[in-house]
């Protein structure tokens, strides 16, 4: 549900939202959340990371593609060694959450702490990032 919202956002109408998929996994995160209250968590492991592996071998090549015909072509290289880190990092993370097909609220806590510190790095890291926080808009 969480990226249909975002996905309306970012593209401003229903029809580019449903076009691009915003509404397709929300079937299979209705169903996690269901198994989740009954405490089958080996299966909503598998259905949360089957749909965002999903999502993201979607997504990745349609970005490619999009911004080659918008004139600012982009490609998957990592020139920043943190974007790089930040791979490395959420696969470790997730496989060490996923490693025992149990969670608790501690690893959820753990999944958001990385969230967070990347999001401050990749804030940091960004030309312009720090120089906006210290002046301001």
């Amino acid at each position: 549900m969480l990226q249909a919202y975002i996905s309306h956002i970012l593209f401003a109408n229903r029809g580019a939202c449903l076009a691009r998929g915003g509404l397709a996994n929300a079937a299979e995160y209705i169903a996690a959340v269901y198994f989740a209250r009954q405490g089958q968590m080996s299966l909503v492991m598998s259905i949360t990371v089957g749909a965002t592996i999903q999502v993201a071998l979607l997504t990745a090549p349609v970005l490619v593609l999009v911004s080659f015909f918008l004139g600012h072509p982009m490609n998957l290289v990592f020139v920043n060694p943190l974007e790089l880190i930040a791979v490395a990092a959420v696969a470790f993370s997730v496989n060490a959450i996923a490693e025992d097909g149990e969670t608790t609220w501690f690893e959820g806590l753990l999944l958001v702490g990385v969230y967070v510190l990347l999001g401050i790095a990749f804030f940091f890291a960004t030309p312009g990032g720090e120089a906006a926080l210290l002046t301001g808009p």
